[in-house]
C-alpha cells in the first residue's frame, strides 16, 4: 500500500511542478509533503531445492546427448550453471572467459574486465571443477585446442562470442 501511494504521490508531484513552472498556480501544495520511495523487496536467492532440480535437468541432458557435439554443449551448459551458483560471476565475465583464466587446481577463474572495468579473481568448489573439466575435456577434442575463442561459448556466432561453437563439430 506504501508504494502506491508514494507512485500517487510522485506522479501529482511532478504535474504541480509542471503547472507552477507554467505558471498556472503560484505554489506547489505539496512542497511541504515528502513521501520516502518504497524498499525494493529482497531479492530470493536460488534454494538447494532449486538448485539441485537445475542440475538434474543438466544431468539428463548429458544422458540422452547422442553425438559429441550434444555432450559436448550439455556439458557446457552445466559447467556454466555451476560456475554461476558458485562463483558469483556476471553473464558478461562468464561470456569473456579465455581458457588461460581457468585454474582448475586453485579452483579459481580470473575475471579480467568485471565491473567497472576491474579485474579479480572468483573462487569455486569441486562440483564445478569437475564439470569445467569434462566440458574442457570435450570442447578442446571438438575445437581441436583453439583457445581464442571464449571458453564458455553461448551460442555459434554470437556478436559476443564470434565463431563460439565450432560449426564443423557432430
Amino acid at each position: 500500500m506504501e508504494s502506491l501511494r508514494y507512485h500517487y504521490y510522485r506522479g501529482l508531484k511532478r504535474f504541480l511542478s509542471w503547472l507552477m513552472a507554467e505558471g498556472y498556480v503560484e505554489h506547489n501544495p505539496l512542497d511541504g509533503i515528502a513521501f520516502k520511495p518504497p524498499t525494493a523487496p529482497p531479492i530470493e536467492p536460488y534454494t538447494r531445492e532449486h538448485k539441485e532440480k537445475f542440475l538434474a535437468v543438466l544431468d539428463y541432458d548429458w544422458k540422452i546427448a547422442k553425438t559429441p557435439r550434444q555432450r559436448m554443449l550439455a556439458a557446457r551448459d552445466k559447467a556454466i550453471t555451476c560456475l554461476f551458483f558458485e562463483s558469483g560471476l556476471r553473464l558478461q565475465e562468464l561470456a569473456d572467459l579465455r581458457l588461460k583464466d581457468i585454474d582448475l587446481n586453485e579452483h579459481r577463474v580470473k575475471v579480467r574486465f568485471g565491473k567497472l572495468g576491474k579485474s579479480r579473481l572468483s573462487g569455486f568448489g569441486p562440483q564445478t571443477r569437475k564439470s569445467l573439466w569434462r566440458y574442457l575435456g570435450l570442447r578442446q577434442a571438438l575445437a581441436e585446442g583453439d583457445t581464442s575463442i571464449p571458453v564458455l561459448a553461448l551460442r555459434q556466432g554470437s556478436a559476443d562470442n564470434h565463431a563460439a561453437i565450432p560449426a564443423g563439430a557432430s
